[in-house]
């Protein structure tokens, strides 16, 4: 159910890390962008992933700034499934506008 969520807040992360033996991933197959992880992507349970995912849509220079207060919106209840929905839209939205 998280898992398209959750690789689509990868790619917009643009990270590929092996940190701690959180999820241990590695590109293959030339050019083609084809991760294989170890271990689940956890954005939409576990605040030490989902925090610095904010923190670089914080850095974003977006106009938008209704998506932004969404998310703080959701942060200030304390709600990571909210918080992390939020923040899926707002990748969508970016994703979009970069078209």
């Amino acid at each position: 159910m998280y898992e398209k969520e959750n690789f689509l807040i990868e790619n917009f992360m643009g990270e590929i890390k092996n940190t701690h033996d959180l999820f241990p991933c590695y590109y293959k197959e030339d050019e083609e962008k084809v991760m294989e992880y170890g271990g689940k992507l956890k954005y939409h349970y576990d605040w030490n992933w989902l925090m610095p995912v904010i923190d670089a849509i914080k850095c974003v220079d977006v106009d938008k700034y209704t998506l932004l207060d969404a998310i703080d919106d959701a942060l200030i209840c304390i709600d990571i499934e909210e918080t992390w929905g939020r923040v899926v839209k707002f990748i969508e939205w970016h994703n979009d506008e970069k078209k």
